[in-house]
Order: C-alpha cells, then structure tokens, then sequence
C-alpha cells in the first residue's frame, strides 16, 4: 500500500473555499480518513490526498481532496474524490463537481451524513452531470464511517 499524505497543518483564517477553521479541521479530517481507508481498500494503488494548501497531486491541472491511482506510476486511470462539508455544500461550489466529473474519470462526492438530498439537488441545478455521491459521519471514537 502506497499512500501519499501531506502535514496537517492548523488554519486560523478562512480557506481557499472559504470554510470556517473548524469546518476546515472536520473537512481535512475527514479527507485523511478517506485516503486512509481508500489505501486499505486498494492496496496496490497509490492514494493521494490534496489538504488545504498541500497539494500533491494534480489530475488535469486540479486538485481534488482524494485522488486513488489505478495505473502504474500515477499514469491513471484515477478515481476521484471531493469531500465537502455543511458549509461548502453550496451552488458556488458545486460548479467545481463539474470540472472534476468532466475530467473523464470516475468521481465521487462525499458529503455530510443528511447531506444527499441537498447534494442531489444541487446536481440537478448542474445539469447533465453524473456524480456519485457518499455521506460520512465521525463517531464518537473519532472512525469516520462513509456510506
């Protein structure tokens, strides 16, 4: 298992899609959450993750959260993955779901437990886009469980 994972690092002002610090911390949890079982999952493939202004890893010149590498050498095919949060679960936003299912490989949002219809709906607002979608929740021993 091969997993490439950037340093948290803290945040004391607003991000780059503008999430609150403690949106931002459950987001950036979350996202190392998911590499992580990603990699148990794909033992074989490299999992990549893009946190805050750490980012390791480009598919067409973007970024997503969680990027797993099926190909040798990170040549693809990829699968990837956006984690957002109640805050970024937004029409702003959501034009970035977009870009990364237009990328022409497999993509999947992951977004907060209750979160599916608001997501679902916002996809439809898009248009013509078809993307997976997963929720998540953490639980009280810190395991974040997505479905």
């Amino acid at each position: 298992m091969k997993r490439v994972e950037p340093e948290l690092q803290e945040y004391t002002t607003l991000t780059k899609c503008h999430r609150r610090t403690s949106e931002q911390r459950t987001h950036d949890f979350v996202v190392v959450r998911l590499a992580d079982k990603l990699a148990s999952s794909f033992p074989d493939n490299i999992v990549h993750s893009n946190i805050g202004s750490m980012l390791t890893f480009d598919v067409g010149g973007e970024y997503p959260d969680v990027v797993v590498c099926f190909g040798p050498e990170n040549c693809g095919p990829f699968h990837l993955y956006e984690v957002e949060t109640e805050h970024s679960l937004n029409p702003a936003h959501s034009h970035q779901w977009r870009t990364y299912a237009s990328l022409g490989h497999a993509f999947t949002l992951v977004v907060p437990e209750g979160s599916r219809d608001a997501a679902v709906r916002l996809l439809v607002d898009l248009g013509g886009v078809e993307i997976d979608v997963l929720t998540y929740c953490i639980l009280p021993s810190d395991h974040v469980l997505v479905r």
